[in-house]
């Protein structure tokens, strides 16, 4: 199994999280989940995050706090995923989907949209935690560095 270390970064616009709808081109199985991709070459963590979210969103951002980190166990694809999830700051640019042309991501990213909590209730999205104990850690202020478990596709 390979390991892969990918990293997320939680932004907000009017009390609302940015999100990324993916689409397996295979399956049409249709998931949301906060900017973000795999570590790549020599970048760090922080480089990466700033890099996923350019690519996957056309903002800049300024990575902050590291506040969640999960494991997931991908049988499908024979991956062990750690991945990290930092908090974020928005400091320029505008919401596009046109960086990922010509990158694999691709064929996978086919939206980014902004969700009130009450919104997200609806949606199929990772981690799970997003959904309600991520805003009551939000409003605490992300007092420490939450591991939200080990997770399988299968």
């Amino acid at each position: 199994m390979k390991n892969r270390i990918r990293v997320a970064v939680l932004l907000f616009k009017n009390e609302k999280i940015l999100m990324i709808k993916h689409i397996d081109p295979k399956t049409k199985f249709e998931w949301w989940v906060p900017p973000g991709g795999g570590l790549e070459g020599k970048e760090t963590v922080f480089d990466c995050a700033t890099r996923e979210v350019f690519e996957e969103s056309g903002l800049n951002v300024d990575v902050q706090k590291l506040v969640y980190i999960r494991q997931f166990i991908s049988f499908e694809t024979a991956q062990n995923n750690i991945e990290l999830f930092f908090t974020g700051k928005i400091v320029s640019g505008k919401e596009t989907l046109a960086n990922l042309k010509g990158l694999s991501d691709e064929c996978f990213v086919k939206e980014l949209r902004y969700f009130s909590q009450k919104e997200l209730q609806k949606l199929t999205l990772f981690p799970e935690e997003l959904k309600n104990q991520f805003w009551k850690d939000k409003k605490a202020g992300f007092p420490s560095v939450k591991f939200l478990g080990v997770q399988a596709d299968n």
